[in-house]
């Protein structure tokens, strides 16, 4: 039994110094801190599609036409897209009551029966929206003066904006 105490007493020498210098090399450690780290990712929209120019034609008094093509937006916020102007080279107090126009958006998924286009679209944040930009016209003549709406081009412009949303 001394013996076995013996062998049991060297096992443990042996197993210690064997512990003490796989301890010792390692590398002492002498100070851990942790580092806060804050990324600000901020807000950002683009209009990634848009026709440069589109063309309408009426050809008789009484007609309704329109002309639509892609606008398509991109955001990483809420953001509201709208037609915040939209002129033409009519004079407006003269020919106002001959001829009504606009442009507007239309959701191709929207089953909406409007005949009109709506004058904004919302688009969520970290959302592509693809809609239909649509230019319209309608020859109104209520009062049987079609012959006052001169023939020819009328040019303008409309302008589109894209703002945030909260």
């Amino acid at each position: 039994m001394r013996k076995s105490w013996g062998i049991l007493a060297m096992l443990v020498l042996i197993l210690g110094l064997v512990c003490g210098v796989v301890m010792a090399e390692d590398k002492p450690l002498y100070a851990k801190q942790d580092v806060e780290l804050e990324l600000n990712v901020h807000e950002w929209a683009e209009i990634v599609k848009i026709p440069k120019s589109m063309t309408l034609d009426l050809t008789k008094p009484g007609d309704h036409q329109e002309v639509k093509d892609w606008i398509t937006v991109s955001a990483n916020t809420n953001v509201k897209v709208s037609v915040t102007s939209v002129s033409l080279s009519i004079e407006q107090e003269e020919k106002g009551e001959l001829v009504d126009y606009g442009v507007g958006f239309r959701d191709p998924a929207d089953e909406s029966t409007s005949r009109l286009p709506k004058s904004n679209f919302d688009v969520g944040a970290g959302e592509e929206k693809t809609v239909n930009i649509v230019f319209w016209a309608k020859w109104t003549d209520d009062q049987n003066k079609w012959y006052q709406l001169v023939a020819g081009s009328y040019e303008g412009t409309a302008t589109i904006t894209v703002a945030a949303t909260k």
